[in-house]
Parts: C-alpha cells; sequence; structure tokens
C-alpha cells in the first residue's frame, strides 16, 4: 500500500488514506532489482535454464529505426529501449571456486510467486533472494 499517513484529531489515533494497492508480484517488478540464486558444486545448470526459460520475461520489443538528421544524412543514435523483468544474478561456491555472474537482458524473469516457488523446488539447498 502506498499512501498518507496523518494524526485524526477527532479519533486520536492515526488515519491513513490509501493512493495505490498493488500485490507482491506487482510490488517486485515495480521495486525489486534482481533475483540472486546461490548455487553449490552439485547444482544443475540445466534445471536451472529450465526454471529461467519457463518464466522468462518475454522478448523485447526491437528499438525504432534511428531517425535521420540534418547533419549529411548521417543518423543520429537511439538508446535501446529498458528491457522488461528482472535481471539474474547467480553465486556459485564450491571447495574449488567461488564467484558472482549476472546473466544477460536475455534472461531476465517475471519476478511471480511461481518463479520463486519453482526456484526453491528445484534448488532447496539454495538461497533464492529478491534484491532491493
Amino acid at each position: 500500500m502506498q499512501g498518507q499517513a496523518r494524526n485524526d484529531a477527532f479519533t486520536g489515533g492515526i488515519r491513513f488514506t490509501v493512493d495505490t494497492a498493488m500485490d507482491l508480484e506487482r510490488a517486485r517488478s515495480r521495486y525489486a532489482q534482481s533475483v540472486k540464486v546461490e548455487m553449490n558444486g552439485n547444482a544443475d545448470s540445466l534445471r536451472l535454464r529450465r526454471v529461467l526459460e519457463a518464466h522468462a520475461a518475454g522478448a523485447q520489443a526491437e528499438a525504432p529505426p534511428p531517425a535521420p538528421s540534418r547533419d549529411n544524412g548521417r543518423r543520429e543514435r537511439q538508446s535501446a529501449p529498458i528491457p522488461n523483468g528482472l535481471n539474474v544474478s547467480i553465486v556459485y561456491r564450491s571447495e574449488h571456486a567461488e564467484g558472482e555472474v549476472r546473466l544477460g537482458d536475455a534472461w531476465r524473469v517475471k519476478p511471480t510467486d511461481d518463479l520463486i516457488t519453482a526456484l526453491r523446488g528445484e534448488f532447496s539447498g539454495s538461497a533464492i533472494e529478491i534484491v532491493y
């Protein structure tokens, strides 16, 4: 919930006026930055791939072609569209190595309850975290 809280002189309590209400999935989509998955040396990357593909944010719209400029026919560069979904970061630890890698935009996911449940089901010994 988002809104305003203020003292209520009539009741002596606090009055809260709601401006916006959203469920957890919508709040994650709006405020979260990434999904972090901690994996160990026994983790199966193919299982991770299947889960991520099943919850992919979808193909991104292509950027429109650049607009012509008045500068001798050269075209101005336009920035690429901002992708939807959350980044995925993998924290890998084994007895021989450890590191963290952020997957590219093609691996962005929709931050649904189903995604979190699927990751926790496939990687029960791993930590799954939504990073804000």
